[in-house]
């Protein structure tokens, strides 16, 4: 996999994502692959989603890593992981649309009212209802 190292925040902003860059997408993907072998694995998006409360079935996990691995490897590249912040991207849209009601979304692009933190981060504790 090529080497995840856009880690400076001096990049373009990701289109429909305001104040965020893809070196915020980059970190986000290095700080969820755990392993650090350049991917996410589904043990990795488990891991993940039982942190946030959530319990997927390993159905549900094979699914949604299926949703964004193209090259079908059973996992998520870094550059797999970047499509999910594409304007437009189906997964993304799927997840307005399933969003709860409260929350602030632009366009086709989730864009919570999230505050960046000190070190531009959005962290997932940070997401608040408007």
């Amino acid at each position: 996999p090529a080497a995840v190292d856009r880690a400076g925040f001096d990049g373009d902003e990701v289109e429909g994502l305001p104040g965020v860059q893809e070196g915020h997408i980059a970190q986000a993907f290095r700080e969820i692959d755990f392993d650090r072998n350049g991917f996410i694995g589904v043990s990795e998006l488990r891991y993940l989603m039982t942190a946030m409360g959530e319990s997927p079935t390993d159905d549900e996990l094979d699914e949604m890593i299926r949703m964004i691995d193209t090259s079908g490897d059973g996992q998520v590249a870094y550059e797999e992981f970047l499509t999910l912040f594409q304007s437009g991207n189906a997964v993304l849209l799927e997840m307005a649309g399933m969003a709860p009601e409260g929350y602030v979304y632009e366009t086709e692009v989730i864009t919570s009212t999230a505050p960046i933190d000190d070190d531009q981060l959005i962290e997932f504790a940070d997401l608040r209802q408007a």
